[in-house]
């Protein structure tokens, strides 16, 4: 079998060490974000607020088909791409930015994109509960089975994670994956449903949507939220299916950038 010294420090769950230099990472830099801002921390949701108030007022007159209770498909949804598209395009820095950090110190590199994580988490945590609160003070409607949105979180935490690692090593080798990178979460905000939900789209389109694993990562929680529903076992299960592969995928280009990275910063 595998020595546990032969994993990714990621993956080595008791080493508390390890995610508590991860967390003290990210709390400083969310501290150091905002330390000179009189708004501080709200900044955080001044701007999806406002893109979900435009997209609120545009969308409704594009769409052929209207969607009741629209608002809160929008806080269901953009909050949640915000994170994973923020922390995709910070991943391709993540590694380089801190190259003297890195040559300097004995610290693993991989603490750097896991912080960058979970600085976006926590400003994701924010402005969903933030917008969720506003959208049932001027809507209404609380449906207790939001409360199951903890348990559906890890799986997308843990994908985002390993698709950054991933990327925050290959970006060391070729540096075009952060200008790639950028481009590419344009292209998926119109072709993963953030300001639509699939209904409006025919459905004989349905199942390119389901090779879009973002999509797969974020229908069960716009289940939840949106459609007060629990997320079916096929969703969940093609969901963990997702998470799977990204552990795996980032697992293998991990073993196989890390030995020769550090020439590259």
């Amino acid at each position: 079998g595998m020595n546990i010294m032969q994993l990714p420090e990621w993956l080595r769950l008791k080493d508390r060490y390890f995610w508590l230099t991860a967390f003290i990472i990210a709390k400083n830099a969310v501290t150091r974000e905002y330390q000179n801002s009189f708004l501080g921390i709200v900044w955080t949701v001044i701007l999806p607020l406002i893109q979900v108030i435009i997209f609120s007022i545009i969308m409704p007159l594009i769409m052929a088909r209207p969607v009741e209770n629209y608002p809160l498909y929008l806080v269901a949804s953009f909050p949640l791409w915000a994170f994973i598209s923020g922390s995709l395009v910070q991943s391709c820095s993540s590694i380089i930015t801190r190259a003297e950090t890195i040559k300097r110190c004995m610290v693993s590199s991989v603490i750097f994109p896991i912080a960058d994580i979970l600085k976006q988490f926590y400003n994701y945590l924010v402005a969903f509960i933030t917008m969720y609160a506003f959208c049932l003070l001027f809507y209404g409607g609380f449906d207790p089975i939001v409360l199951w949105l903890p348990l559906l979180l890890p799986p997308v935490l843990i994908s985002v994670m390993a698709f950054s690692i991933a990327i925050s090593y290959v970006a060391t080798y070729v540096r075009d994956v952060g200008y790639a990178m950028h481009m590419l979460v344009t292209i998926l905000f119109w072709f993963t449903p953030v300001v639509y939900p699939l209904q409006v789209i025919s459905e004989q389109y349905h199942w390119m949507f389901w090779l879009n694993p973002f999509y797969v990562l974020m229908h069960p929680l716009q289940q939840l939220v949106f459609e007060h529903a629990l997320p079916g076992a096929v969703d969940v299960l093609a969901m963990l299916a997702v998470t799977c592969a990204s552990m795996v995928g980032s697992f293998f280009l991990y073993r196989l950038c890390r030995r020769d990275y550090v020439y590259y910063l």
